[in-house]
């Protein structure tokens, strides 16, 4: 299911979407196969908040937050062990600006949080973190023929985490 709304105003727009699902996966032998993935339901849930600001013919800028959550289950017994919760957290921010005619600079930002817990095996919780900034140089130097400088930084540190019980 996907659910939108959009709000306007002359300079300023705002968008919410929110999208529900549940996929149930199972699998079946066709010819020699040894072994077959775990059958599961996978349940998931997200909403994105957006704003675009447009100053003028050459400054725009919007800015977005993602939240998102999955449960996937396992069915089989033996495997509830792997079921796993996942929370995401994304914010992002993008701004345009036509310095000149024909020489356009856009740059976005992403900061993202992924948490994903093991309901059954907590020491086994895993936490995702991930900054990218991509910085995009855009010159027309003819109509027929136009040039793009891309710079692209990105970390991403991880690690194990523990919910700490008050």
């Amino acid at each position: 299911a996907l659910a939108t709304r959009q709000f306007l105003h002359q300079r300023l727009s705002a968008r919410a979407t929110g999208r529900l699902s549940l996929q149930r996966q199972r699998y079946y032998t066709i010819g020699r196969y040894s072994s077959l993935p775990v059958p599961r339901d996978v349940a998931a849930q997200s909403y994105r908040l957006e704003c675009t600001y447009t100053m003028s013919r050459e400054f725009n800028t919007t800015a977005g937050l993602d939240v998102g959550r999955q449960e996937q289950v396992n069915l089989a017994s033996a495997s509830v062990g792997a079921n796993t919760l996942t929370r995401t957290y994304r914010a992002d921010w993008t701004w345009t600006y036509r310095m000149l005619q024909a020489l356009t600079i856009t740059q976005r930002n992403t900061l993202l949080g992924n948490y994903v817990s093991y309901p059954f095996n907590a020491p086994a919780d895993r936490l995702l973190l991930e900054y990218g900034n991509t910085t995009t140089l855009n010159a027309v130097l003819t109509p027929r023929f136009s040039m793009d400088l891309n710079h692209v930084a990105q970390v991403q540190p991880s690690g194990g985490y523990t919910i700490e019980a008050t």
